[in-house]
């Protein structure tokens, strides 16, 4: 991150959020090398709720940041608003048209956002490249621990059957993991040790890859990335009790959840209802909304991405967490 002065006021929530991470995660691991590893279809029905409640209103509050960058490039919210709409038109054409590509351009930018907020929480500097371990974990994490059932969630992505990716998955996890223990040993022969961060690493890992793939998915993306992203939008807002900063992010991020949740639920009906079953729970409407999630997400994380980052180096916005 650029030396900047610092404009953001620490909260002091944002230390104590990377501790509860550490912990939850290591119950997490615990408790589910006890518990039988539910299927699919009950996954995907599990996470729903957390990812509308907190997943998607962490980029509704977006606009938030589309009125900062107007206010700093003299470029009005409406010229950033057209740009954030085409980025998500043009990926949903490469899905449509290159769903592979799509699928590999999503799942690198995804390591790439999450470890660019993760950098702003590391409790030591000049490590922000550790980062990468932080946000890599919940791709990696299910890769290593659930092949097949990581398999079948892409293939029901790419309309193929799950024997014919899983062999390029147990390729790829086993490249990651590699590179993933060098950055660790990297990390752990450095002569300033963070052991906090190695320690919540180690626990982050061990929940990513013991848990189902889509309850490890929702465990970070609403409990640690979105939440990371709340503190920073707090740590923003000029209103001076904490009140007034929630109210002030969840009336913003609420007014555009419902819209996306209304949009996505119509996408859904409108390609699901004819050709699938009517019962909710059956796997090929379970599939068909998978679909629908999950794209939806790819779509409006790309121009969330780049967004958060413009604004993170254009708003003077340095390391965030105290150790």
């Amino acid at each position: 991150m650029p030396a900047h002065p610092h404009r953001f006021t620490v909260i002091d929530p944002a230390p104590r959020h990377r501790r509860l991470v550490s912990v939850v995660a290591l119950v997490l691991a615990l408790s589910s090398a006890t518990v039988a590893m539910p299927p699919l279809v009950a996954q995907f029905w599990l996470i729903i709720f957390p990812v509308v409640i907190l997943g998607l209103p962490h980029g509704g509050a977006d606009s938030l940041l589309l009125k900062v960058l107007s206010r700093k490039t003299s470029i009005s919210v409406g010229l950033w608003l057209a740009g954030y709409l085409g980025l998500i038109v043009a990926f949903i054409a490469l899905i449509w048209w290159m769903p592979t590509l799509a699928l590999v351009l999503f799942l690198a930018l995804s390591i790439w956002h999450f470890s660019f907020t993760d950098a702003l929480f590391l409790p030591f500097e000049g490590r922000n490249w550790s980062a990468w371990l932080s946000g890599s974990l919940v791709i990696l994490g299910p890769l290593l621990g659930h092949p097949q059932q990581s398999a079948a969630l892409f293939a029901w992505l790419l309309w193929q059957t799950p024997e014919i990716v899983l062999p390029m998955l147990l390729v790829v996890g086993k490249i990651g993991a590699l590179l993933w223990l060098a950055g660790f040993g990297l990390l752990l022969a450095g002569a300033a040790r963070p052991w906090s961060f190695m320690l919540e690493l180690l626990a982050l890992a061990a929940a990513m890859i013991l848990l189902p793939p889509l309850l490890a998915f929702a465990y970070y993306f609403c409990m640690v990335h979105a939440m990371r992203h709340f503190l920073l939008l707090l740590a923003d807002q000029r209103q001076q009790g904490i009140t007034e900063k929630l109210g002030h992010v969840a009336g913003r991020a609420a007014f555009t959840t419902l819209i996306t949740v209304a949009l996505a639920l119509a996408i859904w009906l409108w390609f699901a209802m004819p050709f699938d079953s009517i019962h909710a729970f059956e796997m090929p409407l379970t599939v068909s909304a998978f679909r629908v999630v999950f794209w939806g997400l790819a779509a409006l994380t790309v121009p969330h991405a780049f967004l958060v980052a413009f604004w993170t180096t254009r708003h003077a916005l340095i390391r965030f967490a105290t150790s």
